[in-house]
């Protein structure tokens, strides 16, 4: 019989040596250092990143209502993401084996219009209503 210290050893041999590993220059071995070729990773300083807070701090506006401005317009985003997710999803090409069963596809339909549909209720109420 094993000791639990035998099959952790194991389990860890297994995950560290099974696993291939990252070239060198390609930063995969630190996701947070990952780059996409050709970008460069800004940094900004730690004093500038409090500085649209307390802009908005200063100007007096309202930071609940700047908070929620901010999602409307984060929102407009939400069609650009799910209509394609759904639709590459669903063609056999594109996903082999992984492709959506038609009943999940039509759950994502419906789900993703259900989604657009109160996010321009959203955008028609802040804007407009």
């Amino acid at each position: 019989m094993l000791s639990g210290h035998q099959g952790s050893d194991r389990a860890h041999r297994v995950t560290t040596t099974d696993r291939p590993r990252p070239g060198p220059g390609t930063g995969a071995a630190d996701p947070a250092r990952a780059r996409v070729r050709g970008r460069r990773r800004v940094r900004r300083p730690r004093q500038l990143r409090h500085e649209p807070a307390l802009a908005i701090l200063a100007i007096g506006l309202d930071p609940t209502r700047a908070l929620v401005l901010s999602q409307v317009v984060l929102s407009f985003g939400i069609p650009f993401a799910l209509i394609p997710v759904v639709a590459f999803t669903r063609h056999r090409d594109l996903m082999g084996n992984l492709v959506n069963h038609p009943l999940t596809t039509a759950a994502a339909i419906l789900a993703a219009a259900l989604v657009i549909l109160l996010n321009a209720f959203l955008l028609w109420q802040m804007i407009g209503g």
